[in-house]
């Protein structure tokens, strides 16, 4: 039995009790079990319901006005192509745990005839027709004790991120010095589009990490779900944290402070043991207790953070002082973990703080995927890939032309809800199915980032380093950075009184040969001027904040294909 969405379409105008429709319909198909198996109604945006259903009742409650859909997953209505079976998605992470039902490949064929990879799997490792190659290394060549030798996963990013097809970065230090940056050049040579994290060093500016043109860097959006996980002290104080803890503890257990138990038979001390890192902890001490840790970053308190294989949740730095305040106040201190609860954020969807400035947006908060389990706690940040899908309606397409797709179908956020706007979420939230017509696309191939590196002043020897090949920079390669052929315009300025820029652009019609497009530009601030010549951008006047945007929108009635503005005043 499955949690499905059973979607009705617009809420009824008026008055109307939903929870008294659906329990109704329920009962038409299941008579006196219906009150049993409606998890939730929905009324406040659209009318519908989440059930319990087997695979047999789920086809009975389908109707030509109702829409049922696996719970938190993409519509199975949606509009689908026979080439998604010979998509192949690359994930260069921890590993994977291939044990996982989501990894179960029933239902699907063998692997496409173009792969040519290969399954470096031993005695613990097999691939099927879902997982269908797998290679492990570590770049120094040299593995330690710690190693599994193996694409299996002991870590848990590469199974949670795998099971959602997405990808992982690194800080690079140059294009030249990037691995991901060069990996990602030529996978864009061979048709592949690279989609990448833009890392975990938000919420300042310039906090990116994967930042090569072309690649696509994501960022993790929030969804309408939250989980919470209550914790409460012997002296019956609550306090409210973040998790997802499916574990019921039932009774109170001793609590201690990691700080308060350093193994130091092993050599730690309590420095290191106030972090709960593996080994620091006396086994002795901490064994059938709850211990509070305390976080790396800003020295915030908590239990611990992440996903988990054990009881836990992860408090705020007051919350954590509190109780490391309880425990210094009684000598016999105990608490319990309650099971997480889900409750809805009517926020949604905002950039997470600690999510770094990219091209696009896409729910990475509180996804629930795989997790292996053998590994240990761990902070996960998932970032959703879609390109795939894409490609799969459109399979000659370049990855320029797929990252323009998605970036200008992007549903625009608020910036309201991030102050950084444009350089928090960038072109927006990822709206995938919109994407795969987006109508015009701005594509660029090899030659036009041989030209953008070039204008940055890369050297001949430089560029070879990125292209691996015999490129050379000369007066027929030297472009400008501005003027790479991207889907969002970007100027920064010293000053706000004195704004001026200009930006070449093409735009290619991937849609109706015969329609007629309109550019328009909404939003623009007053005492910026934004003109189009011949599809030059020009961009010029004065600005009241250090950030502000505006949009170029391509309508022909159809379609809506909106480029971002944005103007950054370092003063």
């Amino acid at each position: 039995m499955q949690e499905y969405i059973v979607y009705m379409g617009s809420k009824p105008a008026g008055d109307f009790s939903a929870s008294a429709i659906h329990i109704d319909m329920l009962q038409q198909v299941f008579g006196s079990r219906a009150s049993n198996s409606l998890v939730r109604s929905y009324k406040r945006s659209f009318n519908g319901f989440v059930a319990k259903l087997t695979e047999e009742e789920m086809q009975q409650m389908k109707a030509p006005h109702n829409k049922v859909m696996g719970f938190r997953g993409v519509s199975q209505q949606v509009k689908r192509t026979s080439v998604e079976s010979d998509i192949i998605i690359g994930v260069l992470d921890s590993g994977i745990w291939p044990e996982s039902d989501s990894f179960d490949d029933e239902g699907f064929g063998p692997p496409p005839s173009k792969w040519i990879g290969t399954c470096q799997g031993f005695s613990n490792f097999t691939c099927n027709n879902k997982i269908i190659g797998a290679k492990y290394y570590r770049s120094s060549g040299q593995f330690g004790q710690e190693d599994l030798q193996s694409p299996r996963d002991s870590d848990g990013h590469g199974t949670h991120t795998a099971s959602t097809a997405a990808g992982l970065g690194f800080p690079p230090k140059n294009y030249f010095a990037d691995p991901i940056a060069i990996g990602a050049f030529h996978a864009m040579k061979n048709g592949v589009l690279t989609s990448t994290s833009a890392g975990n060093d938000g919420p300042v500016l310039a906090s990116i990490t994967n930042f090569s043109p072309w690649s696509l860097s994501v960022a993790a959006s929030t969804i309408d779900r939250d989980f919470f996980t209550k914790v409460q002290l012997g002296d019956s104080n609550v306090f409210e944290g973040v998790s997802i803890n499916t574990f019921e503890l039932n009774d109170k257990y001793p609590l201690i402070y990691g700080g308060d138990a350093p193994n130091t038979a092993a050599g730690f001390s309590g420095n290191s043991s106030r972090f709960c890192f593996p080994s620091t902890l006396n086994p002795n001490l901490v064994t059938g207790k709850i211990v509070l840790c305390d976080i790396e970053t800003n020295g915030t308190g908590a239990f611990l953070a992440g996903a988990f294989s054990l009881p836990a949740s992860h408090l705020s730095a007051r919350d954590g002082s509190s109780i490391a305040n309880y425990i210094n106040s009684t000598s016999n201190p105990t608490a319990s973990i309650f099971k997480s609860t889900e409750v809805s954020d009517a926020l949604a969807p905002y950039i997470v703080s600690f999510s770094s400035r990219p091209d696009i947006a896409a729910p990475g908060v509180r996804i629930l995927a795989a997790w292996p389990p053998i590994a240990p706690v761990s902070g996960v940040k998932v970032i959703i890939e879609k390109s795939a899908y894409i490609k799969s309606f459109n399979p000659t397409w370049s990855p320029a032309a797929i990252k323009s797709a998605l970036m200008t179908t992007a549903t625009p956020m608020s910036a309201k809800q991030n102050r950084e706007a444009e350089f928090a979420y960038g072109a927006g939230n990822i709206d995938p199915v919109k994407a795969i017509d987006p109508g015009l696309v701005y594509d660029a191939d090899e030659i036009d980032y041989v030209k953008y590196l070039c204008g940055l002043g890369y050297s001949t020897r430089a560029l070879r380093l990125v292209t691996g090949d015999n490129s050379v920079c000369s007066a027929a390669t030297n472009g400008t950075v501005w003027n790479l052929n991207y889907p969002s315009f970007a100027l920064s300025s010293l000053t706000k009184e004195s704004i001026t820029g200009m930006f070449n652009r093409t735009v290619t019609n991937v849609g109706s040969s015969v329609s007629t497009y309109k550019a328009t530009v909404i939003g623009a601030p007053e005492g910026l001027d934004i003109q189009k010549l011949s599809f030059v951008l020009k961009v010029e006047g004065k600005v009241g904040d250090n950030i502000v945007s505006a949009s170029l929108v391509w309508d022909d009635g159809v379609h809506q294909v909106r480029t971002p503005i944005v103007v950054l005043a370092l003063t």
